[in-house]
This record gives C-alpha cells, sequence and structure tokens, in this order.
C-alpha cells in the first residue's frame, strides 16, 4: 500500500514510534499480558510511512511476518491469534482477582480487555475467497 510521503520531521517521529512498538512486541514475547502481535502490526503500519526497509524486513520475519502480511493484505486475524489474545486477556483478569488488585485493575482488563476482544472476534480469520 502507498502513502503520501510524510514530512522529514514526522517520518522521523514515526519510525521511533515503529521501533518502540517493534521493542515493546518483543517484550510481549516473554511478558504473558503483553500481546507481541498488535504492536508488531503497528509497527509494520509505522515503518510502511516511515521506512520501505523496516517494513520489507518486518513482512518478511520468520516470527511475525505472517500475522502481518495477514492484517496488511487482508484484515484477518488467524484463530490462534484470537484464541491466544483471549486466553491472555482472561488470564489476567483471573490474576487481578486472585492476588486482590485495587479494584480499578480487573475493571480496566473487563472494559479494555473486552473492546479488544470485541474487535478481536469482529475480524475474519481467514481471507475472502
Amino acid at each position: 500500500m502507498k502513502h503520501k510521503p510524510l514530512p522529514e520531521p514526522w517520518k522521523t517521529i514515526v519510525f521511533v514510534a515503529g521501533m518502540a512498538s517493534t521493542l515493546i512486541g518483543l517484550i510481549g514475547i516473554t511478558v504473558p499480558v503483553l500481546p507481541t502481535a498488535p504492536f508488531m502490526i503497528l509497527a509494520a503500519l509505522c515503518f510502511s510511512r516511515s521506512s520501505e526497509a523496516f517494513h520489507r524486513r518486518l513482512r518478511a520475519s520468520k516470527w511475525f511476518g505472517k500475522a502481518v502480511r495477514q492484517w496488511e493484505d487482508h484484515g484477518v486475524i488467524s484463530l490462534h491469534g484470537k484464541l491466544g489474545a483471549t486466553f491472555f486477556i482472561l488470564a489476567s483478569l483471573i490474576y487481578s482477582l486472585w492476588f486482590k488488585t485495587p479494584k480499578w485493575v480487573p475493571l480496566a482488563i473487563i472494559i479494555f480487555g473486552g473492546a479488544g476482544l470485541a474487535f478481536v472476534w469482529t475480524r475474519p480469520t481467514k481471507p475472502r475467497s
């Protein structure tokens, strides 16, 4: 997808946002409640506007490329991705209730996690034929 070129200061800001999103996504590999795929998709969006080389590398990535390509090309979230998101949001909610976190924590998980799951589960699972 081709975009209108960004002015140089914005291009740098968007590139830094892509790098930050990539870093957060990489951290999410080891932190159970931090999702990886959404941050990699956000990084791909940032790189598509700021660095064609980084965008190509992310799309070709052995670990994240498939999810990024599916999202960018078809607006698809795989069943595996949907189940993973559901599992981690529910695990976060159970953890917050089990360890007696402040009352706003489970409420925030229900609100934001519920909104996230509504979005995820309303996306197609496979590309349209």
